[in-house]
This record gives C-alpha cells, structure tokens and sequence, in this order.
C-alpha cells in the first residue's frame, strides 16, 4: 500500500509529518503494541531516495520534526534540532559534486520550503564547486519561477560557500573580496 501511495503521490510528506506528531505528542496514551506498529509505519512512510529525505526534513520548519524514538517531555530538555541534524546528516555522507543535487533544488525551486534554506547553505558548504549550484539556478530562471524563491536560494548557495572559504562568495566580485 506505501509503495502504491509513494508512485501515486511523490513528495507528499503528510502521512509522515502526522505519524511523526503522533509519536512525539501522544505515544504515551497507546499501548506499547499500537507505538511499535506506527513507528514502524513511520518507517515505511518516510523516503528512502536520500534527496526526497533530505526533501521531506526541508518541506516544514526543521523544529516541527521530532525523533520518532523520543516523546515529547513537559519537564525535561526536548531536542529541537532533530531535523535539522538529520538534514546535515543526509548532506554530510552524500557526493561531492553539485550535479547530484540539482534535482533536490530542482524541488525547491517548484515550492517555496520552510527549511529548504537549511539544505541549501549545507549543499553550498559540502560540494567541491557551490558556482555549480548558482549558475544551475541562473539557467532555471523563466517568467514562471517566483523571483523570491531563486533570489533566497542564490542567497543561501552564496552564504554556504563563503562559510566554507570566504572568498568563495566574492570570487567574480573584486572590489568586495580582500580583508575586512
């Protein structure tokens, strides 16, 4: 039935994102049968491409996805970077070379993401050519893209890559680069 909803509706991360609420807020009313049972649907529903998982953790604020493995503790410290750790996680251990992940980007440029913003910096600081990355959005650019959307990543490739090598991000720009 999964692989079924998956070809029939890629991209669509709500079943997860509720079945990863529900595991984090209520879990503690259900019987220890009924909690294994979804997180292993939990499982089932997630992605398994690295770049539709890296999609999924991007699509909603990195804080609204919890750790299926942990419930949420009134009294006690709750990890909010869960997200956004799997996010750099996902980015750390995948290849070096940009064109792996345009259709990632390809992704983001269709909807604006909550997240997005995360993976992209990430991107930018972990390929060995982030000029890669803005030239392929340079070539996306239609009257039918938003503006908004590629100017925030443009901005977030540009951010990434000069975390990595400040001078990266004013490269084609000399009157900027030098000591500051």
């Amino acid at each position: 039935m999964i692989a079924r909803l998956r070809e029939a509706y890629p991209g669509w991360h709500k079943a997860a994102l509720g079945v990863n609420d529900w595991l984090y807020f209520d879990r503690n009313d259900a019987d220890e049968d009924y909690q294994q049972r979804l997180r292993a649907y939990y499982d089932e529903l997630l992605p398994t491409d690295p770049l539709e998982l890296i999609h999924y953790y991007s699509s909603v604020w990195a804080t609204d996805i919890h750790d299926p493995d942990v419930c949420y503790d009134r009294e006690g410290e709750n990890d909010h970077h869960y997200g956004e750790n799997k996010i750099y996680k996902l980015i750390d251990t995948a290849p070096k070379e940009a064109a792996y992940f345009l259709p990632l980007l390809e992704k983001f440029l269709e909807r604006s993401t909550n997240s997005g913003w995360i993976a992209v910096v990430r991107i930018a600081k972990h390929v060995d050519d982030p000029e890669h990355l803005l030239r392929f959005f340079l070539e996306c650019l239609t009257t039918d893209i938003e503006i908004a959307i590629v100017s925030n990543l443009v901005r977030n490739v540009i951010s990434g890559a000069a975390q990595t090598n400040r001078n990266n991000g004013f490269r084609d720009q000399p009157h900027l680069s030098g000591p500051f």
